[in-house]
């Protein structure tokens, strides 16, 4: 019975998991995490007094590394990535530091090309659009005046696509959209964003690296640790300087002239 459970009982079964070595401490922390909110909603309707998971020490977990590009690595992979099908997105997410799931739940309605801005309004996962994480991640992104270029470009080439189609294209509201006009997945970038690499020969790093990326080239580049936060939707200035600490050696503007310089 549920009532019966106590904390030993769990704190000896994430110990016992942690011992095995078979799971990551992030798998197990992840598991004890489901757990408690479940144990939570329990709590909740009645079925038991107080959630015992409460006091439950759950294993340490390295931070891990993210990689992320220097400006003529950036730079040497856009001229490349220029040839293939998601240049567009990359090319985003390399002048915004918008996350990837942002990108794929930006409509074009989300995009004021007039104001140079783009707003981020929901999230999108392999399983559905969402709101996004935090109040802090609503914001609107100021765009340069490339980027601008290049989403018209996107643009008209979507526009066409669409009309090609016709009806088989039923995505016509989000700015990024497979080839076939579905809902495009963050696995949907990745083997582009492989070959990519690959063909401009830099360094191997994840899509979300592009955000480090963006958000490292413009600290190195003297913009406001406070600036940077608000345009990457961070909650506060302290998780940014704890996430970017090797790039610390002010405003919209200067963002936007930064962003401008470092990528072309």
């Amino acid at each position: 019975m549920l009532n019966k459970l106590t904390g030993l009982h769990i704190q000896q079964a994430v110990n016992s998991e942690s011992n095995k070595g078979v799971l990551a401490p992030s798998t197990i922390l992840l598991h004890l995490t489901k757990f408690r909110v479940a144990l939570t909603q329990a709590v909740d309707w009645g079925i038991i007094p107080k959630s015992p998971a409460v006091r439950i020490k759950s294993p340490e977990c390295e931070k891990p590394v993210i990689e992320f590009w220097e400006e003529n690595e950036a730079r040497l992979f856009l001229s490349v990535a220029e040839k293939y099908r998601y240049f567009s997105l990359f090319w985003v997410v390399l002048h915004t530091g918008m996350r990837i799931g942002e990108l794929l739940g930006l409509t074009w309605e989300d995009v004021d090309m007039e104001n140079e801005l783009a707003y981020v309004r929901r999230t999108a996962t392999q399983f559905g659009v969402n709101a996004p994480k935090s109040a802090s991640s609503k914001r609107g992104i100021p765009l340069d005046p490339g980027t601008i270029k290049v989403i018209r470009k996107h643009r008209k080439q979507m526009m066409e696509e669409s009309f090609a189609r016709g009806q088989g294209w039923t995505e016509k509201h989000y700015v990024f959209v497979s080839r076939n006009g579905k809902r495009l997945t963050n696995s949907g970038i990745k083997g582009c964003f492989r070959c990519a690499i690959k063909r401009a020969g830099v360094k191997r790093i994840t899509p979300h690296g592009m955000r480090h990326t963006f958000a490292t080239s413009l600290l190195h580049r003297g913009v406001s640790p406070n600036e940077v936060a608000e345009i990457l939707g961070h909650a506060d200035v302290a998780t940014l300087l704890n996430t970017y600490a090797h790039a610390l050696p002010s405003d919209r503007k200067a963002a936007l002239e930064a962003i401008g310089k470092a990528f072309g």
